[in-house]
């Protein structure tokens, strides 16, 4: 039979040999042994640990972003885009840093304009199409450092340029002084009248003045024909100067070649409504914060203690039903007046002009989400008396803003359009001290103010609705 064989492996036989090595060589010393790595405690904050680090409440702050105003100056012809950079440099000259946005169906460009001529300005970016990315970073770097951003649309005949005009409610006009000058400057304002029926936030700049007295004389004749045919109000910008010692520096120019393919293409007009957006909803957020931190002393403070106080006394008394001004009271029962769902009764006696959708932001689960008979997206949400919640519901527009594809598509029932900025209907106590600014500082077609009040007549409860 065979002896089964006793020979060590040869993996065997090396460890031995490296072991007999390794002891001749340390002279019968002690062996080293191996150590593990010493485990340091991390220093990492979790998710849960963040949130109770910075307590309940704060969130991630938006975004800053400066005022958006619109150029009107169409009607100087090819003189426009000089004109433009003429008056952001007039602007800059007096310590504050611009931006100036140049639009048209087939460009789109941004220049940055600054009184520190030294500073060092990054290198320009150029592209043969509508690059979103490139745009959006652009816009978003340059927010943080300036003061005002001035968008100057070419065409303003094009359908996205009167929907991006739409949107903005701060616009300055460029306008030559002379007899041709102020006819144009009038034919432009009347072409633009049924974008903004009440008038828009008009400023006049006069290019080509020679004295401050023939500025003041060009800005009263079109005062006057504005106030007389538009039932507009236009204040003076006074004379643009030509300036020297201001940088100008390019920081993207796109210009897409002329087919059809890329002249269709809508990126950049996306683009510029999300910014008109972010920036009214920066506007809202800081109001609120303003309205919530500052508080009046002394004899304003008495004052404004009173008018509460009489306010209250109305508000408790509730007004007579016997008034023949008195819009229609929405009765509701014994004890749920005061807690009343007030976005879920507009929508209900809005005469069926909205249609509430399945989707609320997660922000503000209050706020109801509808739909306009324009398949228009619209938030409606209610304030509390001291608008402490202005913040959130800013928040709240600006997740249905930035997000209205994203629910046109979750909803095909309601067939959205997504290229219409959505509208915000804010419904405020009518006791509120702040409801009547909001309404004056916000006149824009997007933000709508509705005020209510709760009244009482007998055992009976109800709310009255400006809107009923």
């Amino acid at each position: 039979m065979d002896q089964p064989s006793n020979r060590a492996s040869l993996s065997q036989i090396s460890h031995l040999f490296l072991s007999s090595v390794r002891q001749k060589q340390m002279a019968g010393s002690a062996m080293p042994q191996r150590k593990p790595p010493i485990r340091k405690h991390s220093v990492d904050l979790s998710d849960e640990e963040i949130k109770q680090v910075i307590g309940p409440g704060t969130g991630e702050r938006p975004a800053p972003m400066p005022p958006v105003s619109a150029l009107i100056a169409s009607h100087l012809g090819p003189r426009q885009l000089d004109a433009a950079r003429l008056y952001a440099k007039h602007l800059a000259a007096s310590g504050k840093r611009i931006g100036l946005l140049v639009t048209d169906s087939s460009e789109f460009r941004i220049l940055r304009f600054d009184a520190q001529a030294n500073q060092e300005s990054p290198e320009s970016v150029e592209t043969g199409f509508f690059d979103s990315r490139a745009m959006t970073d652009a816009i978003n770097e340059l927010s943080c450092e300036l003061d005002q951003w001035l968008l100057l649309i070419e065409n303003p005949r094009v359908p996205e340029s009167r929907g991006l005009l739409r949107q903005i409610d701060q616009w300055i006009a460029l306008c030559a002084a002379d007899h041709d000058g102020i006819v144009a400057c009038y034919r432009a304002f009347k072409g633009l009248s049924d974008l903004h029926p009440n008038g828009p936030k008009l400023r006049l700049a006069v290019l080509d003045a020679k004295t401050p007295a023939d500025a003041e004389a060009v800005f009263q004749r079109l005062a006057n024909v504005c106030s007389q045919f538009l039932n507009w109000r236009l204040k003076n910008d006074g004379a643009v100067q030509d300036v020297r010692g201001v940088c100008e520096a390019p920081v993207i120019c796109c210009q897409v070649a002329r087919d059809k393919a890329q002249l269709a293409d809508t990126t950049h007009w996306q683009v510029l409504s999300d910014l008109v957006a972010r920036a009214k909803s920066n506007e809202l957020a800081d109001l609120a914060a303003v309205h919530t931190k500052q508080e009046p002393t002394g004899a304003a403070a008495e004052q404004l203690a009173q008018e509460c106080a009489m306010q209250t006394d109305q508000r408790d008394a509730g007004p007579t039903l016997d008034s023949p001004n008195l819009p229609e009271v929405i009765e509701m029962p014994a004890g749920e007046a005061a807690g009343a769902d007030l976005a879920a009764l507009l929508i209900k006696h809005s005469n069926g002009q909205v249609v509430e959708c399945p989707t609320r932001p997660p922000m503000c689960p209050e706020g109801r989400l509808a739909v306009t008979r324009e398949r228009r997206l619209v938030l409606i949400v209610a304030a509390n008396s001291t608008l402490s919640e202005l913040r959130i519901i800013s928040e709240a527009y600006r997740w249905v803003t930035e997000n209205r594809s994203l629910l046109s598509m979750a909803m095909p029932q309601f067939a959205l359009d997504a290229h219409q900025l959505p509208q915000l209907w804010l419904l405020i106590d009518q006791a509120a001290m702040g409801g009547q600014v909001l309404r004056a500082l916000l006149p824009a077609e997007t933000v709508t103010i509705h005020t209510f009040q709760r009244v009482k007549w007998g055992p009976r409860m109800g709310v009255l609705l400006d809107a009923a």
